[in-house]
């Protein structure tokens, strides 16, 4: 059985190639700022990692995770009140009255460690650490931008116009500011240059690593006929078509399965044969099982800047099929790991998932290639590595 790799493994695992890596690294104390950072050790979460990683090279100092107080937070809520709950959440949650009001809070909660750290990791931009004009160093790891969300996929954005521009106008600020820019991406790293005006030379791109993963694929097998969706938010993530493909395959496959796993609430047209409803699934353990027995991965996202699930698909072997746009762009080589299609088109997507189910021997070739990428370029080790430069330099400036 396929033994699964977590992210405390990852870097406890490695802990001697790490030591090994950064005998020469200079040590510099980080001060995480951003959403689910402030207990990393005990608790997994997209980057914790990452963190572990850092912690380990560096120094973690601490975290500040700011968030508005509970009144204040509903009366915002109340102000952007939509119909649709998802869009109230969304509009409510990106509106730049908020970002304003966590950065206001993010400055109470960074008063107290100035001079306890040498530079801040803020995580994702939905807010700035801090007020701007203090000048505090601090490096921003990022997998989108407002700006490429409003362009490529307006109904994630649903602020007015003049709102949206505010948001904008916020963000591209503390862009600006910062001392570097790590993006998961090179389609975000170009966004941030071209839309927020970042100068090229402090934007880097620096990937991203898998937090479950196995070291080995033996006793792998690829003739079940199984392809495996994974993604929270269904319509953007491309579930509607994906069902509608569903039924061209089963016409070719009859013994064909879609395992859908993430959504909390199911759609009507998943009741249909071959499909199986997995639900929402918290436990990492379980979520790595359905991994190793999948034979392919698909995710035909209408908009998907990163896309960290694909690491995860890979890490188990699994072949991935998705859309041609955004970030999968630089996670899928066509036809060497896996496959891309036109997104919202059900015909080629349906196309793709048959010639991968189809032949086991193609989609072997294409997982194993996936897997050893993974393993190889996709750690947070070699994340690390690629941040540590930057890290060190702006470390060794003074700070506020």
């Amino acid at each position: 059985m396929l033994k699964p790799i977590a992210a405390d493994d990852i870097a406890s695992g490695q802990r001697d190639r790490v030591s090994t890596m950064t005998e020469g690294s200079r040590h510099a104390r980080i001060l995480l700022a951003g959403q689910s950072v402030d207990d990393f050790r005990r608790r997994a979460s997209r980057n914790s990692g990452l963190f572990a990683v850092l912690d380990e090279r560096y120094e973690i100092a601490g975290a500040v995770e700011p968030h508005l107080p509970r009144l204040e937070d509903y009366a915002i809520k109340l102000r952007y009140v939509r119909p649709n709950r998802d869009a109230w959440r969304s509009r409510a949650g990106l509106s730049p009255w908020t970002f304003r009001r966590l950065t206001e809070v993010a400055e109470k909660e960074l008063r107290p460690w100035d001079g306890r750290y040498d530079v801040i990791l803020l995580v994702q931009t939905l807010f700035s650490p801090g007020l701007l004009s203090r000048g505090r160093n601090y490096l921003v790891y990022t997998d989108n931008i407002h700006a490429l969300t409003a362009r490529y996929f307006p109904a994630w954005s649903p602020l007015s116009g003049r709102d949206r521009a505010k948001r904008i106008r916020l963000e591209r600020a503390t862009c600006r500011a910062a001392r570097y820019m790590f993006a998961k991406t090179d389609f975000v790293r170009d966004a941030l240059i071209d839309d927020y005006g970042c100068e090229p030379e402090r934007v880097v791109r620096v990937g991203s690593g898998s937090n479950i993963m196995v070291h080995s694929l033996d006793g792998k097998r690829y003739d079940g006929q199984v392809a495996l969706f994974v993604g929270i938010d269904f319509e953007r993530k491309g579930g509607p078509v994906l069902l509608r493909a569903w039924r061209a395959v089963r016409e070719r496959l009859p013994d064909a399965e879609l395992w859908i796993v993430g959504p909390k609430r199911r759609p009507a047209a998943a009741e249909q044969p071959g499909v199986r409803w997995h639900g929402f699934v918290s436990d990492r353990k379980r979520l790595a099982e359905l991994y190793g027995q999948a034979t392919a991965f698909v995710l035909p996202s209408l908009f998907e800047p990163w896309g960290g699930v694909l690491m995860e698909a890979r890490g188990h072997g699994l072949p991935c099929i998705g859309t041609d746009r955004g970030g999968f762009r630089e996670s899928i080589d066509d036809g060497v790991n896996g496959v891309l299609v036109p997104a919202g088109e059900a015909e080629p997507l349906a196309e793709a998932l048959v010639n991968l189910l189809g032949d086991p021997d193609r989609a072997a070739r294409m997982g194993r290639h996936g897997h050893r990428e993974v393993l190889t370029e996709h750690t947070w080790e070699r994340v690390a590595d690629r941040m540590a430069p930057y890290i060190e330099q702006a470390a060794a400036e003074p700070t506020a």
